[in-house]
């Protein structure tokens, strides 16, 4: 069994537990859309070319797309395991911690680095460049770059983890954490509302400041965008606060409209911001210059109140207990993750063969590519060990 899940079901209600859990999946498939699209404007390194690259239209609109759901479904990701981390050590401390953390996110990286890539490759050669698979080993790891794919995330969780470890060495920190739990009514609004914009000013801030030297889209191999770091960071840590207090039922209901209406007026002053200096794009995404840092404080306030806000809304509407089938496929989340890019290159390749329109990847493409991704995930959960 899944060692989060192990520790939020023995440490935490289990009617607590169905919303995070279909929350998770909610942000898996975004990523299994966001990387569909992501090919339709941009191609897959190595090894798929883009054939709409040169389109503007295209272009703007998977811009719009990509940049909604970046900028907050992987800190979400973090958050969630930043939350589950304190009961998870409480329950195996640091050895059995350390190794369960290795276990489960470091073995899949030889799995996907020296498999899945070159079988994505194979794919894409056998259907335009047949070569035997010596070949396609050869030519991938002649421009090869570690983790230069979606496992980024499970290394820096790692690391993330490991830092946490080491931060419980800490006498105030140990402390801090190994005290019980925190319970309390819900906050106000106004208060919620202040909390986050609170974080989102001081995070803004720091984004700004990475970005003057690391700008969005430059790539740092194993740790991904460093543009986005402060806020993955950020994220893992209030995940654990938010543990300590119990800050997601204290959330107040009515936060949820209010966060919504507030997060979208983010959204559509950042795109008319992007898409009105489009010309000067590069100064967007960092540099020590007024675009950029107007840039970061939209897209930051914008992540801060749509992840609180959908949160919420996933808390209140969405925590029914689970079917067997729901169980199932959040068990295999993680697993769909992983696996994802072997299942969408194919399928996006089928259909830019097939001369199908771009709209056409995304409605068509997109939902296949799910199915097929937590179908494979809850088979390859079947696996003895």
């Amino acid at each position: 069994m899944d060692p989060l899940l192990l520790a939020e079901k023995t440490l935490v209600p289990k009617s607590r537990l169905s919303y995070i859990d279909r929350l998770r999946v909610f942000l898996t498939c975004s990523v299994i859309i966001h990387h569909t699209i992501y090919i339709l404007s941009n191609g897959w390194w190595p090894v798929i070319p883009s054939p709409y690259s040169s389109n503007p239209v295209i272009g703007i609109l998977s811009f719009i797309v990509l940049t909604f759901n970046q900028s907050y479904f992987m800190g979400g990701f973090f958050f969630l395991a930043g939350y589950f981390v304190p009961a998870s050590y409480e329950k195996k401390r640091a050895g059995q911690f350390i190794s369960s953390r290795a276990l489960r996110l470091l073995v899949p990286i030889p799995f996907y680095e020296l498999i899945i890539a070159p079988m994505i490759y194979q794919i894409w050669r056998a259907l335009r460049n047949p070569a035997d698979f010596a070949q396609v080993y050869r030519d991938y790891f002649g421009q090869y770059t570690p983790i230069n794919n979606p496992l980024w995330f499970v290394v820096l969780l790692f690391v993330f983890d490991s830092l946490f470890l080491l931060l419980r060495l800490v006498p105030k920190i140990r402390d801090f954490l190994g005290s019980p739990r925190v319970f309390g009514d819900s906050v106000s609004v106004w208060k919620t509302i202040w909390i986050a914009a609170s974080i989102w000013i001081a995070l803004s801030v720091v984004v700004f400041a990475i970005r003057i030297v690391s700008p969005v889209g430059f790539w740092v191999p194993v740790l991904g965008m460093l543009a986005y770091f402060p806020q993955y960071l950020l994220a893992y840590i209030f995940g654990a606060i938010a543990w300590k207090f119990d800050i997601l039922t204290r959330i107040p209901r009515n936060f949820k409209p209010f966060g919504f209406v507030i997060s979208l007026l983010f959204f559509a002053i950042w795109m008319t911001f992007s898409i009105m200096f489009l010309s000067n794009f590069s100064m967007l995404l960092g540099g020590l210059n007024i675009l950029s840092f107007c840039y970061c404080v939209l897209e930051m306030g914008f992540a801060i109140f749509f992840f609180w806000s959908l949160l919420t809304w996933f808390r209140d509407s969405f925590n029914k207990a689970p079917t067997k089938l729901e169980s199932k496929i959040a068990s295999a989340a993680y697993a769909a993750y992983i696996i994802h890019p072997l299942v969408v290159i194919p399928v996006v390749l089928i259909l830019e063969i097939w001369n199908t329109l771009p709209i056409v990847w995304i409605v068509i493409g997109a939902p296949v590519s799910i199915v097929i991704a937590f179908t494979l995930g809850i088979l390859l959960k079947l696996i003895p060990g």
